[in-house]
């Protein structure tokens, strides 16, 4: 959910295509609203009757994304790919799917989905109007965690969602978390395919040499 790059000056057709792209975003964030809907009143449940603190932050979490999504503003350049709205909405909405299945905490693991709260807020906070759904072109920021990998928010996704699915572990979360890493990983690759047309986004990816992991990927 994180695309970065300097503006840039979009032509009729991109402007024709983003006036409808707003008016499909309404009914998109419409099928999401009731989708956490659902979602809420599940792990609301779970953290009221089970007293699991786990799904209370995966309700946090979760919620952050959605509000992003939901007051998100379209750029002036976007990707008009169906590869990439398919991931993008993919990876977006396939979360809201994990069930609330398991009894208790484990507290490492509710520990390690704070922190993974406060990566996604401090990546939020370093992206500031930069963040979006979709490949675009915004500006390019560099500060914050964005000084020692390329995709903070989705690393907090990876850590958040695996705690939640090893909390509440039955083969559908497992299948829903694997989807959910395959989609991000497919954004992170779509996105950077998209931003790699602008310079200052390859500059960045000189500096910044790894997207997840430092000295990994």
């Amino acid at each position: 959910m994180e695309e970065q790059s300097p503006k840039t000056p979009g032509n009729s057709d991109d402007s024709a295509i983003l006036e409808r792209k707003k008016q499909d975003q309404m009914l998109i964030n419409f099928l999401l609203a009731t989708l956490f809907a659902f979602f809420l009143l599940f792990y609301l449940r779970d953290f009221v009757v089970n007293h699991k603190i786990s799904s209370f932050l995966y309700v946090i979490q979760i919620s952050i994304t959605v509000i992003l999504f939901i007051t998100r503003s379209l750029p002036q350049k976007i990707s008009m790919r169906p590869f990439d709205w398919f991931v993008a909405l993919g990876g977006t909405w396939i979360p809201l799917l994990i069930w609330p299945s398991g009894e208790t905490d484990i507290t490492i693991l509710v520990y390690a989905q704070l922190i993974a709260i406060c990566i996604s807020i401090l990546g939020i906070l370093s992206l500031n109007k930069s963040i979006g759904i979709v490949p675009a072109l915004r500006k390019v920021k560099t500060g914050g965690l964005y000084r020692f990998i390329r995709h903070p928010i989705y690393l907090s996704y990876f850590i958040g969602y695996s705690c939640i699915v090893i909390q509440n572990p039955n083969i559908l979360n497992v299948v829903i978390l694997g989807a959910v890493i395959m989609f991000d990983i497919l954004r992170i690759i779509s996105e950077e395919k998209f931003l790699r047309q602008d310079s200052s986004y390859q500059q960045y990816m000189q500096k910044v040499k790894w997207r997840l992991l430092p000295f990994i990927w």
